[in-house]
């Protein structure tokens, strides 16, 4: 582990920022330490080298005056190489150049002499009769030197002989008495302490010597080394330029130290390619290229980093580089960590490009992924089986099938035999090697375990890819889930056979023909319907039960079954013929079967018997048009008696007069009103047979207008109530018959006003509403005294009144009558409560007109009055902007004049865009062309300006104001549009107008 580190992307003060960088390609630090280390040889040479003989003398010198004894140290010759000051004897013996002198070199040359032998000391008297001892100094086992302690007498001189030898020297014998007696005197007794201590300051000498010898020497080897290793490294950077210049990416150096400084002590040029930065540039500090990390990326790289730093582990990371000339590219690093002395760590890596492998990696896992997609849809999953080994490896999508967890368990052969249902498992490879004797491949249908313990059904696709002998030793291939489909077999099979036993014996006659009219296939009960046996049927063409032998067809049924054969039919009424001659009507009802291509694959009929509910028919349509004419017929002659009943009863009244008997009088006033009220139930019944069975003219009719016609009408009743009523909302333009529509509000505007107790001034509220963009919904509402929930269907009946008590007339046909009007447009009627406590009747018509079947049952107009009816449309509305164009120029025209001529105007393009709507079709064929429909949509965004140019009129402002002058500016291209319109019309009416024709006559 290592010390933490601060964060390297924080900038760091100059103090902070040292030069100090490693020996790249050199040795560091402990390995120079580990040049001085242990205890290498050296030469003689070496050693006299590093010895400082002449620093010694000041040793040598301290001994001299600590003891009195002199010391030299002499070389192997006997030299004196360095020495302590002489004895005052020896001064005044050994002057230089006089024989004395040359006897005393005598003597160190002979004790040098001793000591190259065996002996390691000597201990000899000079010829001034001091004694000297000498011991080798020996440095590594090499001899060096010899070192001297001495000038010391072993006894007290005798004075006699001390006078004689000052005469002999020819010194004064005081003179020299007095050096004798400075000459120290050192018994033979301490001559092992005087030994010891010689060996002992030699021995120190010597280690003293052996050390800086070595020292030195180390010193020197170690420049040699350096020099060595820096020629080596300039050749190994030489190599690892030239390697960088040929590896991609960069090789670098990275140095982070505690505090969070970081730099590249080193990094090839590929540095520039990887983050556009030259290695000058993140020698000293590497934030350069912290700025250049995806932002997203940053803090995962600094996190590792500090990890790996603290850690010493092998840093390695994928990152993004925000380039600035490449963009966006993906790097990968790795470097090995390398702890520092001073607590800093240095990485040694390589960062190289990989942003085509994450692209291809991205592609791969994209494929991988659709893949993955594909057979997750698809249900399979693929299989690799090596016979060799017995390996069975398998995709994840394998086990997804079966509903295990991805790699949920080792598969092997045996294991995959193991996991087949018993049946398959002893025979899959038999059936296998079966298909491999004639192919490379195989398919198979097997089951397998799933994970509920259920068997799926799964399709085996393989392929050989390796052979031996003709034995498969490798098999590649799929599993597909097709439980489904065998699911959809089985149940397809159980459907077949419940359909085959259900048209068998439902009792319903079943056939099926192929595109030529053939019959394929015929169940029992049609062959009894015919007469025939199932083997005479099929096979036989639909035509000849038309036209057995030489009979003739009937054309209108010829053409049902063509278009029952070809697809263009779903079933209708038709008359066929059996063997015996016997004639039946039957209802068929047809669907078609195509095969892939689109084409037809056989027609299939259900078919019913409805000869005899035909019959009946017929006879109950003779019924109602003999009884309606019966209806007529009597209530017609039974108005006659009664006028006579009333015209007599006036009769006798005028002619008695004041005569009368009073309660004659009220028999007569009772016989005449029920003769009125007979005569009007009689009216009224005439006007219901009428409403069943008279023509509607389905023309546009705008509600409004039929309104105020039916409020006319009641006037007279509507006053003498006092009643009040109330149109809510805009009332819209429908198709409908305008008399019939009149007579419906005017009788439940009548019936609430009449109903509507005695007390009670009566409201009546009109009001119209939307109802999901298909059909109007009308409502009268008003505050009487409500219909209960339970007689609201009974009130729709012919002559049923509910409150028998009340005091109004009423014949109790009026709802009855409404009821038959508002079927007869295709909409329905109702009864609810109203909001303000009294009864609301709802009634609906819709929107686009009447339905093709009630247009043949109401017996459209001829084709020639739709087109007069067309072109009176378009006059009326250019007649009404001319009009309007002129009262808007007209500056001195009331504004109300103005909006008055264009709330007409749009009532009439209203009833014309009605009109073209219900009767589109008949004008100009079976749907609208396109230039039909754009025409429309023009007249639509041509209202709309107009709607919204009046609601934003102010009654009070002139024409002269902006507004009328933006309508100016609107009604020209109008007026230009409805004449385009009706050119265009007129011209594809002229070119329609025959083929519309013979349909509507047809």
């Amino acid at each position: 582990m290592h010390s933490d580190f601060a964060d390297p992307r924080v900038p760091r003060p100059a103090s902070e920022m040292s030069s100090e960088t490693p020996n790249v390609l050199g040795a560091d630090v402990g390995e120079q330490q580990a040049v001085f280390s242990g205890a290498p040889a050296v030469t003689e040479a070496e050693i006299l080298a590093c010895v400082d003989f002449a620093g010694m003398r000041d040793l040598l010198q301290d001994l001299r005056d600590m003891t009195g004894l002199s010391a030299a140290v002499l070389d192997r010759a006997g030299r004196v190489v360095v020495a302590s000051d002489s004895t005052a004897l020896c001064a005044m013996y050994l002057e230089e150049g006089s024989p004395s002198r040359q006897t005393c070199l005598e003597n160190k040359r002979e004790m040098a002499r001793r000591l190259t032998g065996d002996e390691d000391a000597v201990i000899q008297a000079c010829p001034l009769g001091l004694t000297e001892c000498v011991s080798r100094i020996e440095v590594d086992g090499i001899h060096i030197a010899n070192l001297m302690i001495g000038q010391f007498l072993t006894a007290a001189p005798d004075p006699d002989r001390v006078a004689e030898m000052g005469g002999t020297l020819g010194v004064s014998s005081q003179a020299y008495a007095d050096a004798v007696a400075m000459v120290p005197v050192v018994e033979e007794a301490r001559f092992p302490v005087i030994l010891r201590f010689l060996r002992s300051m030699a021995h120190e000498i010597a280690r003293r010597g052996l050390t800086g010898a070595r020292a030195q020497a180390a010193s020197i080897r170690a420049e040699q080394l350096l020099a060595h290793r820096t020629d080596e490294a300039r050749a190994a950077e030489s190599r690892l330029f030239r390697i960088a210049a040929l590896v991609p990416g960069v090789l670098y150096q990275y140095r982070l130290w505690p505090n969070g400084r970081s730099a590249f002590p080193y990094a090839s040029d590929g540095i520039q390619d990887i983050y556009g930065v030259t290695p000058d540039q993140v020698r000293e500090d590497a934030l350069p290229i912290v700025d250049v990390l995806h932002t997203d990326d940053v803090d995962r790289i600094m996190a590792s980093i500090l990890h790996s730093a603290r850690t010493l582990t092998v840093w390695q990371e994928q990152y993004r580089v925000s380039h600035p000339t490449k963009g966006e590219i993906w790097v990968e690093g790795r470097s090995q960590p390398e702890p520092l002395p001073d607590g800093s760590v240095l990485w040694h890596g390589l960062i190289v490009d990989i942003t085509g492998r994450v692209r291809q990696e991205e592609t791969l896992r994209a494929v991988q992924d659709r893949y993955r997609m594909v057979a997750r849809a698809l249900r399979y999953g693929t299989w690799d089986v090596n016979l060799k080994t017995g390996v069975f490896d398998v995709d994840p999508g394998f086990f997804e099938m079966l509903g295990y967890p991805e790699n949920a368990f080792p598969v092997t052969f045996e294991a995959w035999l193991e996991m087949l249902h018993p049946d398959d498992a002893s025979t899959v490879w038999e059936r296998a090697m079966n298909q491999f004797a004639d192919s490379d491949s195989f398919c198979l249908e097997v089951r397998y375990c799933a994970s509920d313990g259920k068997w799926l059904w799964v399709e085996m696709r393989g392929r050989v890819l390796e052979r031996r002998d003709d034995r498969p030793l490798r098999i590649v291939g799929t599993n597909i889930d097709i439980n489904d489909r065998k699911t959809f077999e089985a149940a397809l099979r159980a459907s077949k056979e419940q359909f085959r036993a259900l048209h068998e014996k439902a009792g319903v006659a079943y056939i099926a023909f192929d595109r030529d009219g053939r019959i394929l296939e015929a169940n029992t009960p049609f062959c009894s319907l015919f007469g025939e046996t199932p083997q005479n049927v099929r096979g036989r063409s639909i035509h000849h039960m038309l036209a057995p032998g030489s009979r003739a067809e009937r054309p209108e049924d010829a053409g049902r079954i063509s278009a029952l054969l070809d697809g263009s039919g779903d079933g209708g009424d038709l008359t066929l013929v059996r063997p015996d001659g016997l004639e039946i009507t039957v209802h068929v009802k047809a669907w078609v079967q195509r095969a892939p291509d689109g084409s037809l694959s056989r027609v299939h009929w259900i078919v019913h018997d409805i000869s005899e509910h035909t019959r009946l028919e017929a006879r109950l349509a003779r019924s109602n048009t003999d009884l309606s004419q019966f209806a007529y017929a009597v209530s017609h002659d039974l108005r006659e008696p009664l006028r006579m009943v009333g015209g007599f009863l006036g009769l006798i009244d005028r002619r008695l007069g004041p005569d009368i008997d009073p309660e004659v009088r009220e028999w007569m006033a009772f016989a005449s009103d029920g003769a009125r009220r007979m005569n009007a139930m009689i009216l009224d019944l005439l006007e219901y047979s009428r409403a069943g069975s008279a023509e509607i003219d389905a023309l546009p009719v705008s509600l409004t207008a039929v309104v105020d016609e039916a409020l006319q009408n009641l006037t007279a009743a509507i006053a003498e109530r006092n009643a009040r009523v109330t149109v809510n909302g805009h009332l819209p333009l429908v198709v409908g018959d305008h008399p019939q529509l009149v007579r419906l509000m005017q009788n439940l505007v009548g019936n609430a006003v009449k109903f509507v107790p005695a007390d009670r001034v009566p409201e009546i509220s009109i009001a119209c509403a939307d109802e999901a963009g298909a059909t109007w919904a009308v409502s009268v509402a008003d505050n009487g005294s409500g219909i209960p929930a339970d007689q609201r269907d009974k009130a729709f009946g012919v002559f049923q009144r509910l409150d028998a008590q009340r005091e109004t007339a009423g014949t109790g046909v009026g709802l009855a009558l409404c009821k038959k009007i508002v079927e007869r447009h295709g909409g329905t009627i109702a009864i609810d409560d109203a909001p303000t406590g009294g009864a609301v009747i709802r009634f609906t018509l819709p929107k686009r007109g009447l339905t093709w079947t009630q247009r043949a049952e109401s017996r459209t107009l001829p084709i020639a009055d739709l087109v007069n009816m067309l072109n009176m449309h378009q006059m009326r509305i250019v007649s009404r902007m001319r009009n309007l164009s002129h009262t808007v120029r007209e500056r001195g025209a009331p504004a109300q004049t103005a909006q008055g001529e264009a709330e007409f105007l749009v009532q009439e393009v209203e009833a014309y865009r009605v009109f073209v709507h219900a009767h589109g079709d008949d004008l100009f064929g079976e749907r609208p062309a396109s230039a039909d429909e754009d025409m429309l949509a023009e007249s639509d965004s041509l209202m709309f300006s107009v709607n919204r140019w009046l609601q934003n009129q102010d009654p009070e402002r002139r024409p002269g104001a902006v507004g009328w002058q933006s309508m100016s500016s609107i009604l020209p291209q109008m007026l230009d549009h409805v004449r385009r319109t009706h050119d265009q019309l007129v011209r594809q009416r002229s070119q329609r107008v025959a083929s519309s024709g013979d349909r509507l006559r047809t």
